[in-house]
Protein backbone atom coordinates (compact mmCIF):
# COMPACT_ATOMS: atom_id res chain seq x y z
CA UNK A 1 0.00 0.00 0.00
CA UNK A 2 1.23 3.50 -0.86
CA UNK A 3 1.92 5.61 2.23
CA UNK A 4 -0.63 8.32 2.91
CA UNK A 5 0.90 11.78 3.47
CA UNK A 6 0.16 13.17 6.90
CA UNK A 7 -0.50 16.54 5.27
CA UNK A 8 -3.39 15.00 3.30
CA UNK A 9 -4.96 13.55 6.45
CA UNK A 10 -4.56 16.88 8.24
CA UNK A 11 -6.26 18.58 5.28
CA UNK A 12 -9.19 16.20 5.68
CA UNK A 13 -9.46 17.17 9.37
CA UNK A 14 -9.31 20.87 8.42
CA UNK A 15 -12.11 20.25 5.95
CA UNK A 16 -14.32 18.65 8.61
CA UNK A 17 -13.47 21.45 11.04
CA UNK A 18 -14.67 23.98 8.45
CA UNK A 19 -17.99 22.14 8.10
CA UNK A 20 -18.58 22.43 11.85
CA UNK A 21 -17.42 26.04 12.05
CA UNK A 22 -19.60 27.10 9.10
CA UNK A 23 -22.60 25.33 10.63
CA UNK A 24 -22.37 27.38 13.82
CA UNK A 25 -24.66 30.38 13.98
CA UNK A 26 -23.65 34.02 14.33
CA UNK A 27 -23.03 33.38 18.03
CA UNK A 28 -20.31 30.88 17.01
CA UNK A 29 -21.97 28.13 19.05
CA UNK A 30 -22.74 24.77 17.44
CA UNK A 31 -26.21 23.45 18.24
CA UNK A 32 -27.56 19.97 17.58
CA UNK A 33 -30.00 21.17 14.85
CA UNK A 34 -27.15 23.06 13.14
CA UNK A 35 -25.01 19.93 13.21
CA UNK A 36 -27.82 17.82 11.78
CA UNK A 37 -28.32 20.41 9.02
CA UNK A 38 -24.63 20.23 8.12
CA UNK A 39 -24.68 16.43 8.05
CA UNK A 40 -27.68 16.49 5.71
CA UNK A 41 -25.49 18.22 3.13
CA UNK A 42 -22.77 15.56 3.26
CA UNK A 43 -22.50 11.91 2.34
CA UNK A 44 -20.26 8.89 2.59
CA UNK A 45 -16.96 9.07 4.43
CA UNK A 46 -17.12 12.86 4.76
CA UNK A 47 -20.45 12.66 6.54
CA UNK A 48 -19.27 9.82 8.81
CA UNK A 49 -16.09 11.66 9.80
CA UNK A 50 -17.94 14.94 10.44
CA UNK A 51 -20.44 13.12 12.66
CA UNK A 52 -17.75 11.26 14.64
CA UNK A 53 -15.54 14.33 14.93
CA UNK A 54 -18.42 16.51 16.20
CA UNK A 55 -18.86 14.10 19.10
CA UNK A 56 -15.10 14.10 19.66
CA UNK A 57 -15.19 17.93 19.92
CA UNK A 58 -18.17 17.88 22.27
CA UNK A 59 -16.66 15.32 24.65
CA UNK A 60 -13.24 16.97 24.62
CA UNK A 61 -14.77 20.37 25.43
CA UNK A 62 -16.99 19.01 28.20
CA UNK A 63 -19.85 21.17 26.93
CA UNK A 64 -23.30 20.37 25.59
CA UNK A 65 -24.22 21.07 21.97
CA UNK A 66 -25.42 24.64 21.88
CA UNK A 67 -22.44 25.64 24.03
CA UNK A 68 -19.67 24.06 21.94
CA UNK A 69 -17.85 27.00 20.31
CA UNK A 70 -15.90 27.43 17.10
CA UNK A 71 -12.79 27.84 19.29
CA UNK A 72 -13.48 24.38 20.72
CA UNK A 73 -13.61 23.05 17.16
CA UNK A 74 -10.28 24.68 16.24
CA UNK A 75 -8.59 23.31 19.39
CA UNK A 76 -9.95 19.82 18.68
CA UNK A 77 -8.63 19.91 15.10
CA UNK A 78 -5.16 20.93 16.31
CA UNK A 79 -5.20 18.19 18.97
CA UNK A 80 -6.37 15.56 16.44
CA UNK A 81 -3.60 16.47 14.01
CA UNK A 82 -0.98 16.03 16.69
CA UNK A 83 -2.35 13.10 18.67
CA UNK A 84 -4.67 11.14 16.36
CA UNK A 85 -2.50 11.47 13.24
CA UNK A 86 1.00 12.80 13.97
CA UNK A 87 1.74 10.33 16.78
CA UNK A 88 1.31 7.43 14.31
CA UNK A 89 3.61 8.75 11.59
CA UNK A 90 6.70 7.93 13.65
CA UNK A 91 9.24 8.20 10.85
CA UNK A 92 7.65 11.25 9.20
CA UNK A 93 7.38 9.66 5.75
CA UNK A 94 3.62 9.19 5.67
CA UNK A 95 1.26 6.65 7.18
CA UNK A 96 1.79 2.99 6.34
CA UNK A 97 -0.88 0.29 6.42
CA UNK A 98 0.45 -0.98 9.76
CA UNK A 99 0.40 2.50 11.27
CA UNK A 100 -3.13 3.17 10.01
CA UNK A 101 -4.33 -0.12 11.49
CA UNK A 102 -3.34 1.12 14.97
CA UNK A 103 -5.25 4.41 14.65
CA UNK A 104 -8.59 5.29 16.27
CA UNK A 105 -11.82 5.23 14.29
CA UNK A 106 -11.60 9.02 13.89
CA UNK A 107 -8.05 8.74 12.54
CA UNK A 108 -8.96 5.95 10.13
CA UNK A 109 -11.92 7.92 8.77
CA UNK A 110 -9.63 10.94 8.28
CA UNK A 111 -7.23 8.72 6.30
CA UNK A 112 -10.11 7.35 4.22
CA UNK A 113 -11.40 10.84 3.40
CA UNK A 114 -7.88 12.00 2.51
CA UNK A 115 -7.53 9.04 0.15
CA UNK A 116 -10.82 9.86 -1.56
CA UNK A 117 -9.89 13.51 -1.97
CA UNK A 118 -6.44 12.66 -3.32
CA UNK A 119 -7.96 10.19 -5.79
CA UNK A 120 -8.94 13.15 -7.94
CA UNK A 121 -5.26 13.86 -8.66
CA UNK A 122 -3.96 17.30 -9.43
CA UNK A 123 -6.89 18.38 -11.55
CA UNK A 124 -6.93 21.94 -12.83
CA UNK A 125 -9.74 23.78 -10.96
CA UNK A 126 -10.93 25.09 -14.33
CA UNK A 127 -10.76 21.73 -16.11
CA UNK A 128 -13.93 20.35 -17.71
CA UNK A 129 -15.65 17.27 -16.35
CA UNK A 130 -13.23 14.40 -16.70
CA UNK A 131 -12.90 10.70 -16.02
CA UNK A 132 -10.80 9.20 -13.28
CA UNK A 133 -11.54 12.09 -10.94
CA UNK A 134 -13.05 11.48 -7.50
CA UNK A 135 -16.68 12.62 -7.35
CA UNK A 136 -15.92 14.29 -4.02
CA UNK A 137 -13.00 16.19 -5.56
CA UNK A 138 -15.02 17.22 -8.59
CA UNK A 139 -17.64 18.80 -6.36
CA UNK A 140 -14.91 20.88 -4.73
CA UNK A 141 -14.04 22.68 -7.95
CA UNK A 142 -17.41 23.24 -9.62
CA UNK A 143 -19.99 25.88 -8.86
CA UNK A 144 -22.77 24.16 -6.93
CA UNK A 145 -26.14 25.87 -7.33
CA UNK A 146 -28.28 23.57 -5.18
CA UNK A 147 -28.21 20.38 -3.20
CA UNK A 148 -31.08 18.27 -1.89
CA UNK A 149 -31.95 14.87 -0.51
CA UNK A 150 -34.57 12.76 -2.30
CA UNK A 151 -36.18 10.05 -0.17
CA UNK A 152 -39.67 10.01 -1.70
CA UNK A 153 -40.97 9.54 -5.27
CA UNK A 154 -41.02 12.65 -7.46
CA UNK A 155 -43.65 13.54 -10.05
CA UNK A 156 -41.41 15.13 -12.69
CA UNK A 157 -40.78 12.34 -15.18
CA UNK A 158 -37.39 13.54 -16.48
CA UNK A 159 -36.10 13.88 -12.91
CA UNK A 160 -37.56 10.49 -11.98
CA UNK A 161 -35.84 8.91 -15.00
CA UNK A 162 -32.53 10.51 -13.98
CA UNK A 163 -32.81 9.09 -10.45
CA UNK A 164 -33.73 5.68 -11.80
CA UNK A 165 -30.87 5.68 -14.33
CA UNK A 166 -28.42 6.65 -11.57
CA UNK A 167 -29.65 3.72 -9.44
CA UNK A 168 -29.08 1.38 -12.41
CA UNK A 169 -25.34 2.12 -12.27
CA UNK A 170 -25.15 -0.11 -9.18
CA UNK A 171 -28.42 -2.03 -9.50
CA UNK A 172 -29.10 -2.99 -13.11
CA UNK A 173 -32.46 -4.64 -12.43
CA UNK A 174 -34.10 -1.48 -11.08
CA UNK A 175 -36.87 -0.33 -13.46
CA UNK A 176 -38.88 2.34 -11.60
CA UNK A 177 -38.17 5.11 -9.11
CA UNK A 178 -40.11 3.41 -6.27
CA UNK A 179 -37.94 0.30 -6.86
CA UNK A 180 -34.80 2.45 -6.85
CA UNK A 181 -35.67 4.12 -3.54
CA UNK A 182 -36.33 0.72 -1.98
CA UNK A 183 -33.03 -0.70 -3.29
CA UNK A 184 -30.36 1.92 -2.52
CA UNK A 185 -29.02 2.43 0.99
CA UNK A 186 -31.07 4.28 3.58
CA UNK A 187 -30.79 8.03 3.20
CA UNK A 188 -31.98 8.21 -0.39
CA UNK A 189 -30.38 10.13 -3.23
CA UNK A 190 -28.22 13.23 -2.90
CA UNK A 191 -28.86 15.50 -5.88
CA UNK A 192 -26.30 18.20 -6.64
CA UNK A 193 -26.96 20.80 -9.33
CA UNK A 194 -23.75 22.43 -10.57
CA UNK A 195 -22.13 24.29 -13.46
CA UNK A 196 -19.14 23.09 -15.48
CA UNK A 197 -16.34 25.63 -14.76
CA UNK A 198 -15.13 25.57 -18.37
CA UNK A 199 -18.27 25.60 -20.49
CA UNK A 200 -20.84 27.03 -18.09
CA UNK A 201 -23.18 24.15 -18.93
CA UNK A 202 -25.54 22.98 -16.22
CA UNK A 203 -25.44 19.47 -14.80
CA UNK A 204 -27.08 17.32 -12.16
CA UNK A 205 -25.12 14.82 -10.10
CA UNK A 206 -27.06 12.04 -8.39
CA UNK A 207 -25.28 9.86 -5.84
CA UNK A 208 -26.28 7.34 -3.20
CA UNK A 209 -24.88 4.67 -0.94
CA UNK A 210 -24.56 1.08 -2.14
CA UNK A 211 -22.92 -0.97 0.57
CA UNK A 212 -19.82 0.92 1.72
CA UNK A 213 -19.37 2.79 -1.56
CA UNK A 214 -20.81 5.79 -3.38
CA UNK A 215 -22.47 5.28 -6.76
CA UNK A 216 -24.53 7.44 -9.08
CA UNK A 217 -24.46 9.37 -12.32
CA UNK A 218 -24.04 12.82 -13.82
CA UNK A 219 -26.56 14.22 -16.32
CA UNK A 220 -26.94 17.36 -18.34
CA UNK A 221 -29.83 19.34 -16.90
CA UNK A 222 -33.10 18.25 -18.49
CA UNK A 223 -31.63 15.10 -20.08
CA UNK A 224 -32.29 11.63 -18.65
CA UNK A 225 -29.29 10.03 -20.41
CA UNK A 226 -26.25 9.20 -18.26
CA UNK A 227 -23.30 11.41 -19.19
CA UNK A 228 -20.88 10.08 -16.56
CA UNK A 229 -21.26 7.14 -14.20
CA UNK A 230 -20.07 7.32 -10.59
CA UNK A 231 -18.65 4.04 -9.29
CA UNK A 232 -16.99 3.69 -5.91
CA UNK A 233 -16.75 7.51 -5.74
CA UNK A 234 -14.92 7.76 -9.07
CA UNK A 235 -16.24 9.43 -12.24
CA UNK A 236 -16.32 7.34 -15.42
CA UNK A 237 -17.30 8.06 -18.98
CA UNK A 238 -20.76 6.60 -19.44
CA UNK A 239 -19.78 5.25 -22.86
CA UNK A 240 -16.94 3.28 -21.28
CA UNK A 241 -18.74 2.06 -18.18
CA UNK A 242 -22.26 1.86 -19.56
CA UNK A 243 -23.72 0.92 -22.94
CA UNK A 244 -24.63 3.99 -24.97
CA UNK A 245 -28.25 5.00 -24.28
CA UNK A 246 -30.58 3.48 -26.85
CA UNK A 247 -32.70 6.02 -28.73
CA UNK A 248 -36.24 6.25 -27.44
CA UNK A 249 -38.61 4.18 -29.53
CA UNK A 250 -42.35 4.86 -29.35
CA UNK A 251 -44.33 1.98 -27.88
CA UNK A 252 -47.83 0.84 -28.61
CA UNK A 253 -50.52 3.46 -27.94
CA UNK A 254 -52.87 3.17 -25.01
CA UNK A 255 -56.12 1.58 -26.10
CA UNK A 256 -59.61 0.72 -24.87
CA UNK A 257 -59.72 -2.81 -23.45
CA UNK A 258 -56.12 -2.83 -22.21
CA UNK A 259 -55.67 -3.72 -18.56
CA UNK A 260 -54.55 -0.80 -16.40
CA UNK A 261 -51.83 -2.90 -14.74
CA UNK A 262 -50.54 -4.06 -18.15
CA UNK A 263 -50.27 -0.42 -19.25
CA UNK A 264 -48.21 0.43 -16.17
CA UNK A 265 -45.93 -2.56 -16.79
CA UNK A 266 -44.95 -1.12 -20.18
CA UNK A 267 -44.76 2.54 -19.09
CA UNK A 268 -42.17 4.44 -17.09
CA UNK A 269 -43.67 4.97 -13.63
CA UNK A 270 -42.27 7.97 -11.75
CA UNK A 271 -44.35 7.56 -8.59
CA UNK A 272 -47.27 5.61 -7.19
CA UNK A 273 -48.72 6.92 -3.94
CA UNK A 274 -51.84 6.47 -1.84
CA UNK A 275 -53.97 9.55 -1.07
CA UNK A 276 -56.50 9.31 1.75
CA UNK A 277 -56.64 12.85 3.12
CA UNK A 278 -58.02 15.24 0.47
CA UNK A 279 -58.36 18.25 2.75
CA UNK A 280 -56.82 21.43 1.39
CA UNK A 281 -57.13 20.36 -2.27
CA UNK A 282 -60.47 22.04 -2.94
CA UNK A 283 -60.51 24.29 -6.01
CA UNK A 284 -57.37 22.82 -7.59
CA UNK A 285 -57.05 21.04 -10.93
CA UNK A 286 -56.06 17.92 -8.99
CA UNK A 287 -59.33 18.09 -7.04
CA UNK A 288 -61.29 18.29 -10.30
CA UNK A 289 -59.36 15.26 -11.55
CA UNK A 290 -60.26 13.28 -8.43
CA UNK A 291 -63.96 14.18 -8.81
CA UNK A 292 -63.94 13.34 -12.53
CA UNK A 293 -62.24 10.01 -11.81
CA UNK A 294 -64.99 9.02 -9.38
CA UNK A 295 -67.65 10.17 -11.85
CA UNK A 296 -66.36 7.52 -14.24
CA UNK A 297 -67.78 4.83 -11.93
CA UNK A 298 -71.38 4.20 -10.94
CA UNK A 299 -70.92 5.16 -7.30
CA UNK A 300 -73.83 7.58 -7.28
CA UNK A 301 -73.96 11.37 -7.39
CA UNK A 302 -70.56 12.99 -6.87
CA UNK A 303 -70.26 16.74 -7.18
CA UNK A 304 -67.69 17.70 -4.54
CA UNK A 305 -64.29 16.45 -3.46
CA UNK A 306 -65.70 15.45 -0.10
CA UNK A 307 -68.41 13.36 -1.78
CA UNK A 308 -65.82 11.74 -4.07
CA UNK A 309 -63.58 10.72 -1.15
CA UNK A 310 -66.56 9.35 0.78
CA UNK A 311 -67.88 7.32 -2.19
CA UNK A 312 -64.83 5.14 -2.83
CA UNK A 313 -63.71 2.09 -0.85
CA UNK A 314 -61.51 2.36 2.23
CA UNK A 315 -57.86 2.84 1.31
CA UNK A 316 -58.26 6.04 -0.64
CA UNK A 317 -57.03 6.95 -4.11
CA UNK A 318 -53.93 5.50 -5.75
CA UNK A 319 -52.14 8.26 -7.69
CA UNK A 320 -49.71 7.21 -10.43
CA UNK A 321 -47.46 9.59 -12.36
CA UNK A 322 -46.27 7.88 -15.53
CA UNK A 323 -45.41 8.48 -19.18
CA UNK A 324 -47.47 7.60 -22.23
CA UNK A 325 -45.56 4.67 -23.81
CA UNK A 326 -46.32 5.99 -27.30
CA UNK A 327 -45.57 9.71 -26.92
CA UNK A 328 -43.65 9.92 -23.62
CA UNK A 329 -46.14 12.58 -22.49
CA UNK A 330 -46.45 12.99 -18.72
CA UNK A 331 -49.76 11.60 -17.44
CA UNK A 332 -51.50 11.01 -14.13
CA UNK A 333 -53.62 7.96 -13.36
CA UNK A 334 -56.14 7.97 -10.51
CA UNK A 335 -57.65 4.66 -9.46
CA UNK A 336 -59.59 3.43 -6.47
CA UNK A 337 -61.69 0.54 -5.25
CA UNK A 338 -65.43 0.41 -5.93
CA UNK A 339 -66.75 -2.85 -4.53
CA UNK A 340 -64.36 -5.57 -5.65
CA UNK A 341 -63.33 -3.68 -8.77
CA UNK A 342 -60.85 -1.00 -9.78
CA UNK A 343 -62.17 2.22 -11.32
CA UNK A 344 -60.67 5.60 -12.14
CA UNK A 345 -59.35 7.69 -14.99
CA UNK A 346 -56.20 8.84 -16.80
CA UNK A 347 -55.49 12.55 -17.38
CA UNK A 348 -52.88 14.85 -18.80
CA UNK A 349 -51.07 16.22 -15.75
CA UNK A 350 -52.87 19.58 -15.95
CA UNK A 351 -56.05 18.37 -17.66
CA UNK A 352 -59.48 18.04 -16.06
CA UNK A 353 -61.01 15.87 -18.82
CA UNK A 354 -60.19 12.14 -18.71
CA UNK A 355 -58.29 10.67 -21.64
CA UNK A 356 -59.42 7.20 -20.61
CA UNK A 357 -61.68 5.81 -17.94
CA UNK A 358 -60.69 2.76 -15.90
CA UNK A 359 -63.63 0.35 -15.57
CA UNK A 360 -63.17 -2.91 -13.70
CA UNK A 361 -59.40 -2.68 -14.17
CA UNK A 362 -59.58 -2.03 -17.94
CA UNK A 363 -59.18 1.12 -20.00
CA UNK A 364 -62.48 2.37 -21.38
CA UNK A 365 -63.73 5.38 -23.31
CA UNK A 366 -64.44 8.14 -20.78
CA UNK A 367 -67.94 9.29 -20.18
CA UNK A 368 -68.62 12.46 -22.09
CA UNK A 369 -68.48 15.54 -19.95
CA UNK A 370 -70.40 17.87 -22.21
CA UNK A 371 -73.65 19.25 -20.74
CA UNK A 372 -76.72 17.15 -21.48
CA UNK A 373 -78.48 20.22 -22.92
CA UNK A 374 -76.18 20.62 -25.94
CA UNK A 375 -78.14 18.23 -28.18
CA UNK A 376 -76.90 16.00 -31.01
CA UNK A 377 -76.79 12.95 -28.75
CA UNK A 378 -79.02 9.91 -28.29
CA UNK A 379 -81.20 9.66 -25.23
CA UNK A 380 -79.58 6.32 -24.42
CA UNK A 381 -76.11 7.89 -24.46
CA UNK A 382 -77.27 10.58 -22.05
CA UNK A 383 -78.68 7.97 -19.65
CA UNK A 384 -75.36 6.10 -19.77
CA UNK A 385 -73.44 9.07 -18.46
CA UNK A 386 -75.75 10.91 -16.07
CA UNK A 387 -76.18 10.05 -12.43
CA UNK A 388 -79.72 8.78 -11.81
CA UNK A 389 -80.89 9.60 -8.30
CA UNK A 390 -84.32 8.02 -8.67
CA UNK A 391 -86.34 6.35 -11.42
CA UNK A 392 -90.10 5.77 -11.22
CA UNK A 393 -93.09 5.12 -13.48
CA UNK A 394 -95.93 7.59 -12.95
CA UNK A 395 -99.51 6.67 -13.88
CA UNK A 396 -102.79 8.58 -13.75
CA UNK A 397 -103.63 7.31 -10.24
CA UNK A 398 -100.32 8.26 -8.65
CA UNK A 399 -100.13 11.26 -6.32
CA UNK A 400 -97.75 13.88 -7.77
CA UNK A 401 -96.86 17.51 -7.15
CA UNK A 402 -98.35 20.36 -9.15
CA UNK A 403 -94.89 21.07 -10.57
CA UNK A 404 -94.41 17.51 -11.83
CA UNK A 405 -97.97 17.47 -13.23
CA UNK A 406 -97.17 20.57 -15.30
CA UNK A 407 -93.84 19.06 -16.46
CA UNK A 408 -95.61 15.85 -17.57
CA UNK A 409 -98.18 17.80 -19.56
CA UNK A 410 -95.55 19.99 -21.24
CA UNK A 411 -93.46 16.93 -22.13
CA UNK A 412 -96.54 15.16 -23.51
CA UNK A 413 -97.47 18.09 -25.70
CA UNK A 414 -94.20 17.63 -27.67
CA UNK A 415 -95.31 14.48 -29.50
CA UNK A 416 -98.73 13.22 -28.44
CA UNK A 417 -101.54 13.55 -30.98
CA UNK A 418 -103.93 15.08 -30.83
CA UNK A 419 -102.17 17.57 -28.59
CA UNK A 420 -103.36 16.98 -24.99
CA UNK A 421 -104.80 19.91 -23.09
CA UNK A 422 -105.03 18.13 -19.76
CA UNK A 423 -102.81 15.68 -17.90
CA UNK A 424 -105.52 13.02 -18.11
CA UNK A 425 -105.48 13.30 -21.91
CA UNK A 426 -101.68 13.06 -21.89
CA UNK A 427 -101.74 9.83 -19.87
CA UNK A 428 -104.35 8.31 -22.17
CA UNK A 429 -102.30 8.98 -25.32
CA UNK A 430 -98.94 7.51 -24.26
CA UNK A 431 -98.18 3.93 -25.29
CA UNK A 432 -98.13 2.58 -21.74
CA UNK A 433 -100.59 5.06 -20.24
CA UNK A 434 -97.71 6.27 -18.09
CA UNK A 435 -94.55 8.40 -18.04
CA UNK A 436 -91.04 7.37 -16.87
CA UNK A 437 -89.62 10.01 -14.53
CA UNK A 438 -85.96 10.19 -13.51
CA UNK A 439 -84.25 12.63 -11.17
CA UNK A 440 -80.75 13.03 -12.64
CA UNK A 441 -77.53 14.99 -12.24
CA UNK A 442 -75.68 16.39 -15.26
CA UNK A 443 -72.07 15.11 -14.89
CA UNK A 444 -70.66 18.17 -16.64
CA UNK A 445 -72.39 20.90 -14.65
CA UNK A 446 -73.57 19.13 -11.49
CA UNK A 447 -77.08 20.55 -12.03
CA UNK A 448 -80.19 18.65 -10.98
CA UNK A 449 -82.72 17.84 -13.69
CA UNK A 450 -86.03 16.02 -14.07
CA UNK A 451 -86.08 13.71 -17.10
CA UNK A 452 -89.45 12.58 -18.46
CA UNK A 453 -89.90 10.13 -21.33
CA UNK A 454 -92.72 8.09 -22.87
CA UNK A 455 -93.58 6.00 -25.90
CA UNK A 456 -95.65 7.50 -28.68
CA UNK A 457 -96.35 4.94 -31.37
CA UNK A 458 -93.93 2.69 -33.23
CA UNK A 459 -91.71 2.08 -30.21
CA UNK A 460 -90.22 5.57 -30.41
CA UNK A 461 -89.18 7.55 -27.32
CA UNK A 462 -90.18 11.15 -26.72
CA UNK A 463 -90.08 13.47 -23.74
CA UNK A 464 -88.24 16.38 -22.19
CA UNK A 465 -85.67 17.33 -19.58
CA UNK A 466 -86.35 20.18 -17.13
CA UNK A 467 -84.11 21.93 -14.66
CA UNK A 468 -85.31 21.01 -11.20
CA UNK A 469 -87.91 23.57 -10.11
CA UNK A 470 -88.71 24.68 -13.66
CA UNK A 471 -91.54 23.81 -16.06
CA UNK A 472 -89.68 25.14 -19.10
CA UNK A 473 -88.04 22.52 -21.33
CA UNK A 474 -84.24 22.54 -21.14
CA UNK A 475 -83.93 20.03 -23.98
CA UNK A 476 -86.41 17.88 -25.84
CA UNK A 477 -86.26 14.15 -26.56
CA UNK A 478 -87.57 13.58 -30.11
CA UNK A 479 -87.61 10.05 -31.46
CA UNK A 480 -84.77 9.02 -29.14
CA UNK A 481 -82.57 12.04 -29.94
CA UNK A 482 -81.77 15.07 -27.83
CA UNK A 483 -82.82 18.29 -29.58
CA UNK A 484 -82.54 21.87 -28.40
Amino acid sequence: MTRIPTSSVNAALDRVGRHLTEAAAADKKLSKPELEGALEQLEGTEKALTDVFSRFVQKRSGKAFGEVSTDDVAQAVAYAKASLVGNYDLDGDGLSADEIEKMSRTGKLAVELATELDAGGNVDPDAPLTTGEAWLALKERVQITSREKITEPVHDLIFAQQLTAAAQVAFEDVKTLPDALATIDAGGFTVTAFTDPTTGREYIGVDYGAGDSTYGAIFEAGDERVLHAIRDNEVYEAAAAEPAPAPWVPGEPMKVGEYWNDLLDRSFVASRETLEDVSGLEGSVFAEQLIAAVQQSSLGPVRTLEEAAAAIDAGGFLITHFSDPETSQQLIGIDYGAGDNTYGAIFETAGERPLFAIHDGELAAPRSNKPITTGMETFGAVLDRVTVLEKRTVGPKDAISDELAQQLLVAGQLALHPRPETLAEAFSRTDERAFVVRDIIDPATGKDYVCIDYGSGGGNTFGAIFEKGSTEIAIAIIDGLMEE
